[in-house]
């Protein structure tokens, strides 16, 4: 069953129940209301008449006396000159002669006979008439019929009847309008999802409203332009990654067919041989970098969270690349004053620090700072190059797969690094350092991962390391050759 079915089934049903219980205790409540009311009313007056009686007479009750009375009185308003109830009435005296009496003998002779009968078939109030002194003159005895009553109810409940049936068609005719008014949207975005296509560009979808349908159709169409850019990266990846494979391989098959045609004999062919396994690693090195940042971005169980000392995931970082270092005759200025524990994934920042730090190695002419700061319940690490820079517009670029610059490599380790500081729930942005030179800034939330599996591995003891070895450090090809 579709929705719109759904919700007018829903809206059908529970107008049928209102009205039906509407229709039930109409009925139970405006009978017993009837009776009551014309208790109330035949009381009332019964004491207007006796109320008269008693100001006009102050001897005892004679049917003369009453009959004239009734005659003069003709045009008293009692309750059937204002209602559709046919009241009637006798008049008796203390000895239960009935004096007076508009009612007909059989009804007066029911009530004499079967006092039990008659009040099944009557509602009645008897009152008392009495003297100005207060002494007893005697009594009126008002009563109507109950089929009287009955037939005003079922007046009354077939009157409730056809209001309540206009009312329903009238139910059915707007929740009919509000069903398509609801469904009509959820109709138009299934027809949009039907014709969506990564292939084919749609015009955005236009909704008016603001309730959950609109919400969805917003959220969709933020789902379609994730889809399409998504589909956009992924051919330029491929576009790119045949690129940078193909020139590898082509040196391969070059220097091989050289080789096997003796195009290139005795030191040129172990030269062609040296580049042909100098091509093949970095291809293996392009195809690993490659696979592991895939795995990255997809594979969430790549991360293991644990809580561990970023001064010791820095520490352990620069003491790997001392040999790099050396190699390039950098200096590290490593300067950090900060002991905090945080939940992270070390070898996964193992890894950013050492990108984004052999990068800098490319490009600096001698010297690289690193700097650890804590800014509230954030790390910040900063690091910086004294090379020259960036040109305009490198710094939005770098991230990206395959971009690199003139000195860069297979143009996969920032895009790797930006991948894991972001999979922290960090940010890292590159900007242009002061006075010259590249700044990479790299803002890490401590307790980011404490809401996933940790496994508890704190090194204290690296930790003391790092606080003896001091809060000015200094890697160098120098402190090599001492």
């Amino acid at each position: 069953m579709k929705i719109g079915q759904k919700l007018f089934l829903s809206y059908f049903l529970i107008i049928s129940l209102f009205f039906f219980v509407t229709v039930l205790s109409f009925n139970m409540i405006s009978y017993n209301h009837l009776v009551k009311q014309a208790q109330e009313d035949l009381q009332k007056e019964g004491n207007k008449i006796a109320s008269v009686l008693e100001s006009s007479y102050n001897g005892p009750l004679t049917s003369r006396l009453l009959q004239q009375f009734f005659e003069k009185n003709r045009k008293m308003p009692l309750i059937n000159r204002r209602a559709i109830l046919d009241v009637q009435f006798f008049v008796m005296n203390n000895d239960g002669d009935i004096l007076y009496a508009n009612a007909n003998e059989s009804v007066v002779d029911i009530w004499l006979q079967d006092k039990n009968n008659f009040s099944k078939q009557y509602v009645s109030q008897q009152l008392a008439i009495t003297d100005y002194e207060n002494q007893m003159l005697g009594t009126i005895f008002m009563f109507t019929e109950i089929e009287g009553l009955q037939e005003v109810n079922a007046m009354m409940w077939n009157t409730l009847f056809i209001s309540l049936a206009i009312s329903a068609i009238l139910a059915i005719l707007v929740g009919y309008m509000m069903q398509r008014n609801i469904t009509n949207p959820v109709r138009l975005l299934n027809g949009y999802m039907k014709k969506f296509s990564l292939k084919a560009k749609q015009a955005p979808l236009s909704m008016k409203g603001n309730d959950e349908i609109k919400e969805l159709s917003d959220t969709f169409q933020e789902l379609t332009t994730r889809l399409q850019s998504y589909d956009i990266d992924q051919k330029q990846f491929l576009q790119n990654a045949s690129h940078e494979l193909k020139t590898p391989l082509m040196a391969i098959q070059g220097n091989a067919e050289a080789i096997m045609d003796e195009i290139v004999t005795g030191e040129d062919a172990t030269q062609s041989l040296n580049i042909i396994i100098q091509e093949c690693q970095r291809l293996k090195l392009l195809v690993e970098e490659i696979s592991y940042l895939t795995r990255l971005q997809t594979v969430e169980e790549t991360f293991r969270f644990q809580e561990e000392n970023i001064h010791v995931i820095l520490d352990e970082t620069i003491q790997s690349m001392k040999p790099l270092l050396d190699q390039n005759h950098i200096t590290l200025n490593w300067n950090s004053e900060v002991y905090q524990n945080m939940i992270c994934d070390p070898d996964k920042l193992k890894q950013t620090f050492i990108n984004v730090i052999s990068n800098s190695i490319r490009y600096a002419k001698s010297n690289i700072d690193l700097q650890l700061l804590q800014e509230k319940q954030n790390m910040m690490i900063t690091i910086s190059d004294d090379g020259p820079g960036f040109k305009a517009g490198d710094e939005q670029k770098i991230f990206q797969r395959f971009y690199k610059g003139e000195q860069g490599g297979t143009g996969i380790g920032l895009a790797i690094a930006k991948v894991i500081v972001e999979k922290h729930g960090g940010t890292i942005i590159a900007k242009a350092n002061q006075p010259h030179g590249a700044l990479f800034e790299i803002t890490l939330p401590i307790q980011y991962g404490s809401n996933k599996k940790i496994t508890k591995s704190v090194n204290n003891k690296k930790a003391m390391i790092g606080k003896k070895r001091g809060n000015n450090e200094q890697f160098s090809h120098k402190e090599r050759n001492k």
